[in-house]
């Protein structure tokens, strides 16, 4: 549905009239600079956004937190976009041959990296002139960053959905907060959607029933080859993550204790010297132990900037809590708890369901995990 939307006339739902005409109007007026919409999949809080800046004209701006929030944005038509670090900070940074070439390395060197040091907010951003920035996936927006972007004095519009988990302990700007406006009717061109069904039956505490929904499904079992085949794999517990990501190294071939080139690795704590975020993914450049108890790493996000780190081995298959390791703590990312995903979004993402260790957050456990996946989900449920 997403790749024929300027093809599709819009059918506005009654809550998106309202919700339209009320962030006109608070647009229209000078003494609030935030306003927060709330909705759950399927309602159309893009559709929305894309509105809002076609009537707006120029100097819009969307953003999100993670470069996958922002390629999903733009996916949807909501451009320009950019992450909100890329947009408010300016980086000092310097150049390196990552194979440390003996020759002088030459603009074309193929091993030529980018290495980021200090950041500091950006007076010239283009945020400095928006005539209103458009966030999407809010609940991962912590304070500082919230504090620097309100800084620019430009009307802010957030997007969210309160019928996920709670924000993460270090996201929680709008944590207390109740939205302005909510979406909770589905949009009929959404409602026939194999993940907004699901997501819907998880939401309202239905169960999941095996079987095929056009290319997702609910199952029993999944096979070790199939482990790979999704961009993401979600579960609940650390026991859990920390099993699945040792099946799917081994199917992999990564068979060592610390991570290897091209492996996928999720950060563990903030820097924000470095640019690093809890929670985010990053792929392996280099890796080596250094024989004190950690491995020096070059990691590169899915935009391709290069940082280099030290990462603590303790973090490696651990519980998941960089916050009290030394030094730049990441983990293995292969399969990530639905907390520590929560506001990315994957093309395609296996579930193993385990809503209910979480008891009365079972089905916002089961909605926020299935919400993940943009295209295609399929979901391991217990027998």
């Amino acid at each position: 549905m997403d790749g024929d939307f300027r093809k599709t006339k819009i059918e506005w739902t009654e809550q998106q009239r309202y919700a339209l005409g009320q962030i006109i109007d608070w647009y229209g007026r000078g003494e609030k600079q935030e306003c927060y919409l709330s909705g759950f999949a399927g309602t159309g809080k893009t559709t929305l956004a894309r509105e809002i800046g076609r009537r707006v004209g120029h100097k819009v701006i969307y953003t999100s937190v993670t470069g996958r929030a922002c390629a999903v944005m733009a996916r949807k038509g909501c451009d320009p976009v950019d992450t909100i670090d890329a947009l408010v900070y300016r980086r000092h940074r310097s150049e390196y041959c990552a194979k440390n070439c003996k020759t002088f390395c030459e603009d074309r060197c193929p091993h030529k990296r980018e290495r980021f040091g200090s950041k500091a907010r950006n007076p010239e951003s283009p945020i400095a002139t928006a005539r209103i920035v458009i966030l999407d996936e809010c609940s991962m927006l912590g304070s500082a960053m919230a504090k620097d972007l309100l800084s620019f004095g430009r009307k802010l519009l957030f997007l969210g959905d309160i019928g996920q988990l709670p924000a993460v302990m270090d996201s929680g700007y709008l944590r207390d907060r109740e939205p302005d406006m909510h979406l909770s009717q589905i949009h009929r061109q959404a409602a026939g959607s194999p993940i907004v069904r699901l997501a819907t039956r998880a939401r309202k505490g239905m169960p999941l029933q095996l079987g095929d929904y056009g290319e997702s499904a609910v199952v029993y079992d999944i096979a070790n080859d199939d482990l790979t085949s999704f961009a993401q794999i979600v579960v609940g517990t650390h026991r859990q993550r920390r099993y699945i990501n040792r099946r799917v190294r081994r199917q992999l071939g990564y068979g060592g204790k610390y991570p290897e080139p091209g492996e996928k690795l999720v950060c563990l704590k903030n820097n924000r010297t470095l640019g690093l975020r809890n929670g985010e993914l990053y792929w392996v450049v280099t890796a080596k132990p250094d024989g004190g108890g950690f491995v020096e790493m070059s990691v590169q996000d899915e935009t391709g900037r290069v940082v280099d780190v030290a990462a603590p081995l303790a973090g490696f298959g651990g519980d998941g809590n960089g916050s009290d390791l030394p030094e730049q703590p990441f983990d293995f990312g292969h399969a990530l708890t639905c907390h520590k995903s929560q506001g990315s979004e994957f093309d395609s993402v296996l579930v193993f369901d385990e809503g209910d260790v979480f008891r009365g957050e079972a089905a916002r456990w089961r909605y926020t995990a299935i919400t993940r996946a943009a295209r295609r989900v399929t979901v391991v449920v217990p027998r």
